[in-house]
């Protein structure tokens, strides 16, 4: 791999051969599942005899391995136990994107059959209702657990109550959160969970909010003293009684 090669390939991404990190990655990957065991014909006894090898491509190649391993089969590089595991890679980074669903076709009548899916690009869930202090809180919860790679979220939060002390505004919130990603007609879930926590505010001169902090319940031996730990008036540190029962048994 020593000159410029270019592939234009179906994920519509143009693969140089002179980035040669990722490339020499897989090949030195490939390399290693495909040397034993030799008596298989199996590719998925490879696969399982270099599992580290093949989660290597997945996890340090990522997405940027996707445009090389289609390359392999525009190039008519993907043949035998080769483009088994290829294309076995090809589906592990493509995921719900890859639109076919035929488990027994050979690595190129897949490639031949496959349309990967575009993704479709939605906004953000927003507060359509008229109370101030749930529009903060849908506000502040999309922005907090909205995925880093893109997609939409959406979330869903119960509010217990909310209090305002010396130009502070205290809300006090469970909220089930999920971010998304559309392909063609397809729904990936990204990552999501439930979170309680406790959101302050400054108000402003004009009548309006700026997040102050966000205490988030901390996970394990630790949740439940954490939420009771933040269950308190936004200035005077005042336990709020009966609070911390009531998120816990929610």
């Amino acid at each position: 791999m020593s000159q410029a090669v270019h592939f234009q390939t179906k994920c519509g991404s143009v693969w140089s051969a002179q980035t040669q990190n990722v490339a020499q990655l897989i090949e030195d990957n490939l390399r290693t599942i495909m040397s034993s065991p030799g008596q298989s014909s199996n590719p998925d006894d490879y696969i399982k005899a270099h599992d580290l090898a093949y989660e290597s491509i997945l996890k340090y190649g990522g997405e940027n391995a996707l445009p090389y391993v289609l390359a392999q089969f525009e190039a008519g590089n993907a043949e035998g136990l080769r483009g088994q595991i290829l294309m076995r890679l090809g589906k592990e980074l493509m995921g719900v994107r890859n639109n076919v669903s035929d488990e027994t076709l050979s690595p190129q009548e897949w490639y031949s059959r496959l349309q990967i899916r575009r993704e479709v690009s939605l906004p953000d869930f927003a507060y359509q209702g008229n109370d101030p202090v749930a529009r903060l809180v849908y506000q502040t919860e999309v922005q907090k657990h909205k995925g880093r790679q893109g997609g939409f979220c959406i979330v869903a939060p119960h509010i217990f109550a909310s209090y305002r002390e010396d130009g502070k505004l205290k809300v006090f919130v469970t909220t089930f959160a999920q971010s998304y990603r559309l392909y063609d007609n397809v729904l990936s879930e990204e990552g999501g969970g439930i979170i309680p926590a406790a959101i302050t505010y400054q108000e402003g001169p004009d009548g309006s909010y700026t997040l102050e902090s966000y205490e988030q319940a901390k996970d394990g031996a630790y949740f439940a003293s954490s939420i009771r730990e933040y269950c308190v008036m936004p200035v005077s540190g005042k336990q709020i009684e009966g609070l911390a029962e009531q998120t816990l048994t929610h």
